[in-house]
């Protein structure tokens, strides 16, 4: 990653997990759910600005692009639709019992890494 969060973006993603950990802890006894989401690994957005006609080049470099399929376990690039589902159902009543939980939606990055 290039330009001014080249190395900052882990330590960002750890902050607003345990942010949302406390929130979850806090806000419990008022029947406030919160779930930290990390469902973007960076290649739905660069796909969806293919779509678009741009490229790739701004957000990733093209060899890290192409290298991400191989860093999951779902070998394919993520479309921008893989995450729809699991933020509906996130918004939806039916999550309303889930608290102090970190969902990643990338594939199996997380858990080939």
């Amino acid at each position: 990653m290039t330009g001014s969060l080249a190395g900052h973006v882990a330590p960002v993603t750890r902050a607003a997990q345990g942010i949302g950990h406390a929130m979850a802890v806090r806000l419990a006894a008022d029947d406030v759910a919160v779930t930290v989401v990390d469902l973007n690994d960076g290649s739905a957005t660069v796909e969806a600005v293919r779509q678009a006609g741009g490229t790739a080049r701004s957000f990733i470099p093209e060899e890290a692009f192409a290298g991400l399929p191989g860093m999951q376990s779902i070998p394919r690039v993520q479309m921008p639709e893989d995450l729809t589902g699991t933020a509906s159902f996130l918004a939806s009543d039916d999550a309303s019992f889930m608290t102090g939980q970190v969902l990643y939606g990338d594939g199996g990055m997380v858990r080939s890494s």
